[in-house]
């Protein structure tokens, strides 16, 4: 299995480590909103084609002065029914973003918020789905809904200079057989709920599947596979949970205790190669092929360094880093570990769709 991991290892390495941004010495003192929870309800109107949100969101000032406005983000086909700051309604508009299928939704708050002082934002709205894509589709036999979908109120976007808004998350969603990440806290009343204590960007998809579950090394890591899986299937799915448990047992010997989060390997028909905070999706084709292929193996074990790696200690923009791992300190380990373990088992790499 360790061999079957190698090949991951120097790919995850090869790319050079990414410098953000030093913010300006001399500023003059200003207000800097960051998002530090999600609390999304959600429910998929399969008859109208329509996801109904009540997103609440706790946003705390990390500038030097009092702030008195902002900007939302959201899916531009959204419409909002309501805005609320602390509780006390916020007259907002939605503007036409130039870049992106988004808008923008500038308000003023209430009452200014003090630096270093938080606010809960409640926004109520309604996104239609036209047309089902990898990133948000809603169908009788699988719904998702992943971050590039701007389907939640964002205050930063994956476009922008600091990065989508990653942080702990709640999501709650009506009906059965949902998955997202983190912890599943089963049915609550109709609706399902995970809570994610690790820095995430909330998502979720809705569907059937045969679910596999780890042991031994493995315990902690299920499978999602497409709904009547094969025996060979689940041999497959064997496999990767296997190389996902020696990528999270290296990781943890490299960069520390581990989070204790569950990984999920998910069988999905759009979206595959989406990853975040322990949940990852794969073509439903990775686990019917004789043999796992390179691209396959070096997904999962990026999905295992993720619990570690902007999961358990965010990396923000801005000149940040992730103070508590020096990857370039772990980088000489990898590459000896790589060349150690060799390259046996896996199946050549075959082109992505797009190439």
């Amino acid at each position: 299995m360790k061999r079957l991991f190698s090949l991951t290892i120097g790919a995850l390495l090869s790319l050079p480590l990414i410098s953000l941004p030093n913010a300006t010495a001399q500023e003059e003192p200003r207000a800097a909103w960051q998002l530090t929870n999600f609390d999304l309800a959600a429910s998929v109107l399969q008859a109208e084609r329509v996801l109904s949100v009540v997103a609440v969101l706790t946003i705390k000032n990390v500038g030097r002065a009092a702030g008195s406005g902002m900007t939302l983000r959201l899916n531009s086909k959204a419409t909002i029914k309501s805005v609320s700051a602390n509780g006390a309604s916020v007259t907002f508009r939605a503007l036409a973003e130039t870049k992106g299928n988004m808008q923008r939704v500038p308000f003023s708050l209430p009452a200014p918020v003090q630096a270093n002082s938080a606010l809960t934002l409640s926004v109520d709205y309604r996104l239609p789905v036209e047309s089902n894509t990898g990133l948000e589709a809603i169908s009788p036999i699988g719904s998702q809904f992943l971050p590039l979908s701007i389907w939640y109120p964002m205050l930063n976007t994956p476009s922008t200079v600091r990065g989508a808004d990653t942080a702990p998350f709640r999501i709650k969603v009506e009906g059965a057989n949902v998955i997202s990440s983190g912890l599943d806290r089963g049915q609550t009343g109709s609706a399902v709920v995970y809570e994610q204590p690790l820095y995430g960007l909330p998502f979720f998809l809705q569907g059937e599947w045969d679910r596999s579950e780890g042991s031994g090394e493995a315990k902690g890591i299920s499978t999602f596979l497409a709904k009547g899986a094969t025996a060979d299937e689940r041999k497959q799915a064997e496999a990767i949970m296997g190389i996902a448990a020696s990528a999270r047992s290296f990781y943890a010997g490299v960069l520390g205790p581990g989070p204790d989060v569950p990984i999920r390997l998910v069988a999905v028909r759009r979206g595959a190669g989406f990853n975040d905070a322990g949940t990852l999706l794969l073509e439903s084709g990775a686990f019917r092929r004789a043999k796992l292929e390179a691209a396959t193996a070096m997904l999962v074990a990026e999905s295992a360094a993720r619990l570690w790696i902007g999961g358990q200690t965010p990396i923000r923009g801005e000149g940040e880093r992730c103070s508590a791992v020096s990857f370039n300190a772990a980088r000489s380990k990898l590459f000896q570990f790589s060349a150690k373990q060799g390259r046996h088992g896996l199946a050549p790499r075959r082109a992505p769709p797009w190439a």
